[in-house]
């Protein structure tokens, strides 16, 4: 599921205080959901990286009581005392198993010894699925039955709205539109796109650096094969000229060519977002709209804001097309 619906089932697991455990592959997302959702409820986050701990990190260390002739354990001082807050066991599938085995007894107990988690305080786990190649390892039967689990998986649409409201490059989510498969894809190179590393990428690339600097920086990120089609899709992308077309002037589309025809599309929806569209304009972009496909048309409607959806699907030039649009998604 996408990251909207996995926030879904982790505002009722927060409610009901049931432990949830979030999978996925490396930069979808997950850790910033928790974090956002957490930072929501004004709740704190106490973020424990379980592969970097030993069973004795968690549970804590015996000392002696001499009076009383026994040892008492003192726990550790990253687990919470009071108050309220989620207590977040990141790579939880890349634990040793003795560790598994102290999170196990927190997660079923709500203990580890003799520290008690308080009431307030609610367990969220993530991790890597094997398949992710991120040295992940199967929870064990005991512990993944204690827990609800939700599998993460990248979205666009979800991701292309994320990246709007945080100043995510809009070249980039227009490349993405385009090649939605490099959205998340483990390329074989140390660096390989993901929502995060796209994320990384846009600040990388919004400096005054030379072009052929920037692919460098772009593929720091996200490898240098993505890099190298993100920037040829730039050079497409930018030669259109938006202006001529809202007045009337189609371009060449290509019809073994849909590098152009995206390019030409998303250059239209970036800039009518931007700039808007006036009314005498809107029959040209229904000229455009009528010379490319139907999964062209529905994109260039999703790359817009509701409200000029909704203005330019009233339009008489598009009221037609808006409804048959309609139409097909219903059936």
């Amino acid at each position: 599921m996408n990251l909207n619906e996995a926030r879904l089932i982790l505002e009722k697991s927060l409610t009901l205080d049931i432990p949830l455990m979030l999978w996925g592959p490396p930069g979808v997302g997950k850790s910033s959901l928790v974090a956002e959702t957490a930072a929501k409820r004004k709740l704190p986050v106490r973020d424990l990286r379980l592969a970097q701990l030993d069973a004795t990190d968690l549970r804590g260390l015996p000392v002696p009581d001499h009076g009383a002739k026994e040892l008492v354990w003192y726990p550790p001082a990253f687990l919470p005392r009071e108050g309220k807050g989620v207590l977040f066991l990141d790579e939880i599938d890349k634990a040793p198993s003795l560790v598994k085995n102290a999170a196990l007894q927190l997660v079923l107990d709500r203990r580890v010894g003799d520290y008690v988690l308080p009431p307030g305080w609610r367990v969220v786990a993530a991790g890597n699925r094997e398949e992710d190649d991120a040295l992940s390892s199967a929870l064990g039967s005991a512990l993944a039955n204690r827990m609800l689990h939700v599998e993460v998986e990248p979205d666009l649409d979800t991701w292309a709205a994320w990246a709007k409201e945080n100043g995510v490059n809009g070249d980039m989510v227009s490349f993405l539109r385009f090649r939605p498969e490099l959205l998340c894809k483990n390329t074989g190179e140390p660096a390989f796109p993901t929502p995060r590393s796209w994320a990384a990428a846009s600040r990388l690339y919004s400096g005054q650096e030379p072009a052929t600097e920037k692919v460098k920086l772009v593929a720091s990120a996200v490898g240098q094969g993505a890099a190298s089609e993100f920037s040829g899709w730039c050079r497409i992308y930018r030669a259109i000229e938006v202006k001529e077309i809202l007045a009337g002037k189609l371009p060449a589309l290509p019809p073994n060519d849909a590098s152009v025809r995206y390019a030409v599309v998303l250059a239209v929806a970036s800039h009518i977002s931007r700039h808007d569209i006036e009314d005498g304009a809107v029959p040209h972009l229904g000229s455009l709209l009528e010379a490319v496909t139907p999964e062209l048309r529905v994109l260039m409607f999703k790359s817009l804001p509701p409200k000029l959806v909704s203005r330019l699907a009233a339009h008489p030039a598009l009221r037609n097309m808006a409804s048959k649009m309609v139409m097909a998604y219903v059936r």
